[in-house]
């Protein structure tokens, strides 16, 4: 259920994305949230952008606002792609309500999905749900799971980056999503 509340979410804008051979229209959404469990990236500022601390209910209520907002700026028959990124990972349940990705997953119901989670995040259980909550049909493979692996040296990523996870990490992640 979508909020009659409104809130803006961090960032969003609509583009195109190449996707195989074809250039689809494309909605980008950042949204705020209670902010990356690892929060420890040396290069992201998002980590800064998150809510105080706050129960569970009153996140899903800014989340549900956010969202709400994003369905009176967009027109969803103007895109077919939807970008989804949040101050961490989408995907996290302390980050992001699992009512919200329900929500989330029924509001842009056939639309092909890009979420933006961290490695640990990728559950099964919680993946297979929202894509059944997306999927109609349209897209062979309705949500793809981006998880920043930034370069494949583990050395480079611990040291310089901070990413907190480990290729081999990275790679059971992906094998979790097929």
């Amino acid at each position: 259920m979508i909020s009659e509340r409104i809130e803006k979410p961090l960032a969003s804008w609509q583009g195109k994305e190449r996707y195989g051979n074809e250039l689809l229209d494309c909605l980008t959404i950042i949204f705020k949230t209670a902010g990356c469990t690892w929060s420890k990236c040396r290069m992201c500022s998002y980590r800064h952008e998150r809510y105080e601390k706050q129960s569970c209910d009153q996140l899903l209520d800014h989340l549900k606002a956010q969202l709400a907002w994003v369905k009176n700026e967009y027109k969803t028959g103007d895109y077919r792609m939807v970008k989804i990124f949040t101050s961490g990972s989408f995907f996290d349940p302390d980050e992001v309500p699992a009512a919200f990705l329900t929500d989330v997953a029924l509001f842009f119901k056939g639309k092909l999905i890009i979420a933006e989670t961290r490695p640990e995040f990728i559950d099964s259980d919680t993946i297979r749900s929202f894509i059944e909550n997306v999927d109609d049909g349209s897209w062979k493979t309705p949500l793809y799971c981006a998880m920043g692996l930034e370069t494949s040296n583990d050395t480079i990523r611990e040291k310089c980056i901070n990413k907190g996870f480990s290729y081999t990490d990275f790679t059971k992640a992906a094998s979790k999503t097929k």
